[in-house]
């Protein structure tokens, strides 16, 4: 099988079986310790150019979907890239 990062978008998880038509994925990152605002855009942004966070979804409800790719066998390993020891540690 692939070794996959995925990179999650908006804070929901998608099924990597319908993203990416595979079975399961080796590897389900959250790249960056934030969430985006939802809509079209998979970098949504200002006129200015800023990126648009989502505010009303946490990094451990995040944290806390991704586990279920794991229990439901959609991921073997699950982890983090770009956070700080104490995003971490929460």
């Amino acid at each position: 099988h692939s070794f996959i990062h995925s990179f999650i978008q908006n804070s929901k998880t998608q099924n990597p079986k319908q993203k990416l038509g595979l079975g399961y994925v080796d590897l389900y990152l959250i790249h960056w310790p934030m969430a985006l605002a939802e809509g079209e855009a998979t970098f949504p942004t200002t006129a200015d150019g800023l990126v648009i966070p989502n505010t009303n979804t946490t990094l451990e409800e995040t944290w806390a979907e991704i586990e279920k790719l794991v229990d439901d066998g959609l991921a073997k390993a699950i982890g983090v890239s770009n956070f700080t020891i104490p995003q971490i540690q929460r």
